[in-house]
């Protein structure tokens, strides 16, 4: 297997942040970019609320905030009142990014005004710690240049602004990316706990049970073929609490409700969401854009060509990048994939920084142009959807 020139050499190493600058190097790098986008991306969303949102529906005055619309309700109704006794449709949502708004929210006073400041709050909190963890993990095995590259794209990238909505994403992409850093330098322990916390927050963390086991099989097979010995206890400890967040919420659900599956079965009775094969949630992507509901007009290319960019991403990985890259890539986008619907599979390719690493290396070996382009085109895009966002246009959700 050959690996990329700037991957290091053996899987045993690990990162040492004061040989190449660590946080003070990488906090402006990251911070910067992230923070003025999506500066940038509230000045935009207040725009189009106070000025297109009264053209575009006929009502001025709108007082709903404007980022919290479609799923952010259910996240700030857990927060605002818990789970119910019955199969609600809140449990479809886990319970980690409500919980943390709920105490945030009671520091603030409490309230559905404070929950909605406490998820603005805990959501973009975590989209800065994210893009400071990318620079970290992408610096580690691909060098400062490509590192400051990923950086730019994911503060730019097309449904970004979702990091900056009361919404779990951020707050994912956070503990996947940790958990895959943490993966990276063998703290076994430390990445099945930030695994856990991920499994208890969407549906995918639980997949990352199965990035950490690949880095456990590569040592394991690099230090046999060295002709030496892996102490296997703390990696098999880290790989057994992994889902454990998960399990919790399912074992909540039960003696909420007396399902011990009530957020499965919430998931398949009111969004339709269960396991498939790949091809089914596909085919009905390509069935509803070519005559199925107007509004999934847009909707269904757009998921459409997430997968295929992350497809074609896991493709150009395969024999250059770490496996532990190509598992978690393939990892983070096998449950939407194979959910029966290609529903929201933008939102859910956010946590998938190795697409970034792959274009960021794609822009390096290429003119500063092609690097200009990918920021426009992504800067551009992400201003498009978050207007329609505001706009409360459905197939962007």
């Amino acid at each position: 297997m050959s690996t990329h020139p700037m991957v290091r050499t053996t899987v045993l190493d690990r990162l040492r942040p004061s040989a190449d600058g660590g946080l003070r190097q990488a906090v402006p790098d990251a911070v910067a970019p992230f923070a003025i986008w999506h500066a940038a991306l509230f000045g935009l969303a207040a725009f189009a609320s106070a000025y297109l949102a009264p053209i575009a529906t006929g009502v001025a005055g709108r007082s709903e905030p404007i980022w919290s619309h479609f799923d952010a309700d259910y996240y700030l109704g857990i927060a605002d009142h818990g789970y119910s006794a019955g199969p609600g449709d809140e449990w479809a949502f886990y319970p980690l990014y409500p919980a943390l708004v709920r105490l945030l929210g009671y520091v603030g006073g409490g309230g559905h005004t404070a929950h909605v400041v406490a998820g603005l709050v805990v959501a973009n909190a975590a989209g800065l710690v994210a893009s400071v963890l990318v620079h970290l993990v992408v610096r580690r095995d691909f060098g400062l240049g490509v590192a400051r590259r990923a950086c730019i794209y994911f503060a730019v990238t097309p449904l970004g602004f979702y990091l900056s909505a009361v919404y779990a994403e951020s707050l994912f992409v956070l503990l996947a990316v940790a958990t895959l850093l943490l993966t990276r330098q063998h703290r076994w322990i430390a990445a099945g706990a930030v695994a856990a916390l991920a499994s208890a927050t969407r549906p995918p963390g639980v997949m990352l049970t199965l990035v950490i086991a690949a880095e456990v099989i590569v040592v394991v097979v690099v230090a046999r073929r060295a002709g030496a010995r892996v102490p296997l206890l703390r990696p098999l400890v880290g790989v057994a609490i992994a889902p454990t967040g998960l399990i919790a919420f399912l074992a909540y659900g039960w003696i909420r409700t007396g399902d011990r599956l009530v957020t499965f079965h919430v998931n398949a009775h009111r969004w339709h969401r269960e396991l498939d094969w790949p091809w089914v949630a596909v085919g009905h992507a390509v069935r509803d854009t070519t005559w199925g509901d107007p509004g999934n007009y847009l909707f269904g290319p757009l998921n459409l060509t997430v997968l295929a960019v992350c497809v074609v991403a896991l493709g150009l990985m395969v024999r250059r990048f770490p496996p532990t890259y190509t598992v978690f890539t393939a990892a983070m986008i096998a449950l939407p994939v194979c959910s029966g619907q290609l529903q929201a599979v933008g939102r859910a390719a956010l946590p998938i920084v190795t697409v970034l690493i792959v274009l960021a290396e794609l822009t390096r070996s290429r003119t500063s142009i092609a690097h200009q382009m990918v920021v426009a085109v992504s800067a551009g895009l992400c201003a498009v959807f978050l207007v329609m966002y505001v706009l409360l246009v459905p197939a962007i959700a």
